[in-house]
């Protein structure tokens, strides 16, 4: 490749000494045009190598620590931030890469570096730990350049502090590196210093750093203080909708709507069917009474029980005047004739006396009178049938004044119960947004427990690292570039001097630009002709 790069070198600058297009160029031309110019080649290629073993032996030696991070699937990447369950929430889906993405983000963010300064210090970032000449030539150059960019642009009104700071701003930009890979969640950083120790500080305070900022950001600020309030004036308001209801329900002897509410319907029901039964049994009765009533009207109070035969009073009264008459006339026979008037008077007396006890019966019949058994049944049964009446229609009056009590009982407990409802409702409701205010307030306590570990779904996969082996400069590669400068000056230092330089070198050269056959060549002698004699080698 080298020889086709000097042959067309060469065949460019024949071309501009007007040379035939039919003129080509030998590799030993090259040799000889190398030769010619070997001085100027010597001493560029000593240049170049005293420059390569000053890069090699003073550039200031950069050493580079790598870490990295695996971001996995977490609480970040699938939780909700307790505030977010206040309220209706809705599904969203992230890409992964999209997660990545932000990350790297962060870790490229100022505030991050503004954190690394922080706690790495801008005077350590800043300062040489191997300082040499070339190293100070090199700053101050640095400095130059920022004098002059700041003369350009102005700088403002910045202190020694913040001109520090900003320095090392500009320092973490140029030498911390974030990347990763398509579709990897592996996200890698290396952090480029003149130490080998401050270039594993610095990656491992990134780390470090982007750990406590990722743990920070992924959660909402203040949200276990609000929780904790809310949390309490819930409970509050809990107590005390609880302690109402309960003195509500204590004043009414509840224990709860539905079972008071059933048992009065039961009793309601009760009564109702209790006031069909005694309306029967009530219209049952009176019947039965007016039947007895009727009864009672027809049936006779006593009946014939018997008849008696009894001595006549009438038989024994005239038995006892006969007696008398009988002994009048013996009495008169003892005293009188039969024919003597008074005797015969009495006599006839005695004769009309017999006359007629003959026809007076000597008996008599006297019936005898009971009750009657069948009007005193219907008695008892009416007497019966009117005491059942009268209970029956107590029943009736009792149970219509137990009716119109439990309407008026349901039509107060219907008041009641809207009163007690909405307090059950509002308990509920208080009591669903104190779990949820609970519930909330534990996953922020667990989101600061988390936050103060640092437990996030970012993990170091590799710690940072640390290489005492510089990674710049590299000797091998500063040699390989000297050498290629080295080529492609010397190369340029030929090609140019031939350009630069008008002489025929050969019989070809000569025909080509005089347009004359040459006859002969002379050899080199070892001193120049003066005059305008072409000179062959």
């Amino acid at each position: 490749m080298g020889s086709t790069l000097l042959a067309s070198g060469f065949q460019k600058a024949m071309t501009e000494k007007q040379l035939r297009p039919s003129a080509t160029i030998e590799p030993f031309d090259v040799v000889q045009a190398y030769y010619r110019h070997r001085g100027r080649v010597i001493l560029f290629v000593a240049f170049v190598a005293l420059l390569t073993g000053l890069a090699i032996a003073f550039l200031p030696k950069v050493y580079v620590s790598e870490s990295k991070l695996f971001v996995r699937i977490g609480r970040e990447s699938v939780g909700l931030d307790p505030t977010a369950t206040t309220g209706k929430t809705m599904s969203i889906q992230t890409d992964r890469e999209v997660e990545v993405q932000s990350v790297l983000e962060l870790l490229g963010s100022r505030a991050l570096k503004g954190l690394v300064i922080d706690e790495i210090g801008a005077e350590r970032l800043l300062e040489d730990p191997d300082p040499n000449w070339l190293t100070g030539l090199l700053d101050r150059a640095g400095s130059w350049k920022n004098r002059v960019v700041v003369s350009i642009f102005g700088e403002g009104d910045l202190s020694a502090d913040e001109k520090r700071r900003e320095a090392a701003y500009s320092l973490l930009e140029k030498n911390v590196r974030v990347w990763a890979k398509k579709n990897s969640t592996v996200i890698s950083i290396s952090a480029r210093a003149r130490s080998p120790h401050l270039a594993q500080e610095i990656a491992a305070t990134v780390v470090d750093c982007y750990q406590a900022e990722h743990a920070r950001i992924h959660r909402t600020a203040g949200s276990e203080v609000f929780f904790e309030e809310q949390t309490a004036r819930v409970a509050r308001e809990l107590d005390e909708a609880e302690a109402e209801l309960r003195d509500t329900k204590n004043r009414n002897s509840l224990v709860s709507i539905e079972g008071h509410l059933a048992l009065l319907e039961a009793q309601k029901a009760d009564i109702e069917q209790a006031r069909l039964e005694a309306g029967r049994e009530l219209a049952e009765a009176e019947s039965a009474v007016s039947v007895l009533r009727a009864s009672l009207e027809a049936t006779p109070e006593t009946v014939l029980a018997e008849r008696e035969e009894r001595p006549s009073e009438a038989a024994d009264a005239m038995r006892e005047q006969l007696h008398t008459l009988e002994m009048r006339e013996q009495e008169l026979l003892s005293k009188f004739r039969p024919d003597y008037p008074l005797v015969r008077a009495v006599s006839a007396q005695l004769a009309e006396v017999r006359k007629i006890q003959d026809r007076v019966d000597k008996f008599r019949s006297e019936p005898t009178y009971s009750a009657n058994p069948n009007r005193q049944k219907i008695e008892l049964d009416f007497v019966e049938a009117n005491t059942r009446l009268a209970s029956l229609r107590a029943l009736d009056e009792s149970l219509d004044e137990q009716y119109a009590a439990i309407v008026g009982r349901l039509e107060a407990f219907n008041d009641q119960s809207i009163h007690i409802e909405s307090l059950e409702r509002q308990s509920k409701q208080l009591s669903e947004s104190y779990e949820a205010y609970l519930a909330n307030l534990e996953q922020a306590r667990i989101d600061r427990a988390l936050q103060r570990e640092q437990i996030t779904n970012v993990n170091v996969a590799q710690p940072a690292t640390i290489k005492y082996r510089p990674d710049s400069p590299r000797p091998v590669v500063l040699l390989a570039l000297g050498i290629l400068i080295s080529a492609a000056g010397s190369f340029g230092i030929v090609v140019g001097s031939e350009r630069l330089n008008r002489r025929l070198r050969s019989a070809e050269e000569v025909e080509a630009g005089l347009s004359l056959p040459v006859i002969m060549t002379l050899p080199r002698r070892t001193r120049r002709v003066a005059g305008e004699a072409v000179l062959v080698d």
